[in-house]
């Protein structure tokens, strides 16, 4: 299994800042709740971003490193047979069954772990939210301009439902990650009990 994005994120909402006293007090107060709020939606939202580009880094290079490994691996594979009978001592033919077999393996390893797919999801991911993140700063300082800080009850709602949506988008950018690595997790341990049970299958039938 693998990290949780969410489990490194910083806390959003304050119990203190939410309380009615905090949000419908004075205008100072609104606006120093509105602010800690506002900073540790960002907050959070820049940490999810930052893990999924630290992982997005060590499963590209693990990926790229295998797809190299399984190219090199199959053109000598393939080019193993050209070369039977030109060293007595060598069955270059069967060396080249045995690097094709490792290519196919290595292939196999990185479908099996998601190590490919999941460094294009992680990027993905993190430039969903870093999208997000540019939008809703940008809707933050429109409200700030067009409506007067902490002067009545629709500026509250307005602040927070923007608040609320932002908080949401994240959440469901790393929920819908999380849910297309579940499905391809499954989806390769089903094809590889399948393998399993039809090689046991194909031995049985040859021991008869």
């Amino acid at each position: 299994m693998r990290d949780n994005p969410n489990q490194r994120s910083h806390d959003v909402i304050g119990e203190d800042m939410l309380r009615p006293a905090a949000l419908s007090g004075a205008t100072d107060q609104r606006e120093q709740s509105l602010e800690y709020l506002f900073n540790g939606a960002t907050t959070m939202a820049e940490s999810k971003m930052r893990w999924y580009l630290s992982k997005k880094r060590a499963k590209k290079r693990a990926s790229l490193i295998l797809r190299a490994a399984a190219i090199m691996l199959a053109s000598g594979g393939g080019l193993c047979p050209l070369l039977q009978g030109t060293i007595a001592d060598i069955d270059f033919k069967s060396l080249g069954y045995l690097l094709l077999a490792a290519a196919a393996a290595m292939a196999v390893f990185d479908r099996l772990f998601g190590l490919s797919s999941s460094w294009m999801r992680f990027m993905q991911a993190a430039q969903s939210i870093e999208r997000e993140l540019d939008l809703f700063r940008l809707q933050w300082a429109l409200q700030s301009v067009t409506q007067t800080a902490g002067s009545s009850d629709a500026y509250m709602h307005h602040r927070l439902a923007l608040l609320k949506d932002f908080v949401e988008d994240v959440h469901q950018i790393v929920q819908s990650e999380t849910d297309l690595w579940l499905d391809e997790f499954r989806s390769n341990l089903t094809h590889m009990e399948r393998a399993i049970n039809s090689k046991s299958g194909t031995d049985s039938s040859a021991d008869r």
